[in-house]
């Protein structure tokens, strides 16, 4: 589950692309169709904070747990309304309870057997208030199964870093993960130094059924799935979808 500890560093040159407002809108619409009242936020697998930050701006009081140490430092950075510590989803344990707990940008498909899957509903069930949300998003199976993975290369640049990543992956059917070798490449324009490291990200891609069955186990409900950033069915089209889970009454 380290798979973040040297990538941390340019995490936020490699996804500075990614449209974190879009993203917290969608979330934000969500947890107002179901808990209106909702006030109270736990980010688990907050990484660099960006979600945390702009939800903090839309007046949800926010904590956000991540297991890279790195990742918490770069969070911290230049917060006071926002409070941040390590955790793994699997076993957390906080002396608090939300309204809401959000898991995004895929930790769910980081939790590549079923009882890590079990564990992280679990946890989750533990840190919620009686009418308490769980809104994850993952990898959807059937678009996985319909639109395989390939070779892609991202190039990312700023004032002081050239970044050059390549993925390369590799599916395992039987256990349904995909595993994602990056070769990442870095030149520091003012060392003009060139440096590199090798990550393996195993992820997971998920079919409804046993989302269900996981959220059952975990002491959840399933109250609806959607295609990312959409109010639709998740679609063989898309790879990302997003559950939306509450506490079984």
């Amino acid at each position: 589950m380290s798979h973040f500890f040297d990538y941390s560093k340019y995490y936020n040159l490699l996804y500075k692309d990614k449209n974190y407002q879009e993203e917290v809108d969608y979330i934000d619409s969500l947890i107002k169709k179901y808990n209106a009242k909702a006030v109270q936020l736990l980010d688990v697998g907050c990484g660099t904070g960006n979600h945390a930050k702009l939800m903090a701006r839309k007046g949800y009081n926010i904590h956000g747990i991540d297991l890279s140490e790195q990742m918490l430092e770069i969070a911290k950075s230049g917060q006071s309304d926002i409070t941040f510590e390590q955790g793994d989803i699997r076993h957390f344990k906080l002396d608090r309870r939300f309204d809401v707990i959000t898991s995004l940008f895929h930790v769910m498909s980081y939790q590549t057997s079923n009882e890590d899957v079990v564990s992280s509903f679990k946890a989750v069930h533990n840190h919620l208030n009686k009418d308490g949300l769980f809104i994850f998003d993952f990898w959807y199976g059937p678009a996985v199964m319909m639109d395989p993975p390939s070779v892609r290369v991202k190039k990312m640049e700023n004032e002081s870093l050239k970044v050059i990543r390549v993925a390369e992956p590799l599916i395992d059917y039987d256990q349904c993960i995909v595993s994602v070798q990056f070769d990442v490449n870095i030149f520091e324009k003012q060392l003009s130094q060139l440096d590199s490291l090798q990550e393996t990200h195993p992820m997971r891609y998920f079919f409804k059924n046993e989302l269900h069955y996981f959220a059952s186990q975990g002491g959840f409900e399933v109250l609806n799935f959607y295609a990312w950033l959409s109010m639709n069915e998740p679609s063989k089209d898309k790879w990302y979808a997003v559950a939306v889970c509450k506490i079984k009454g």
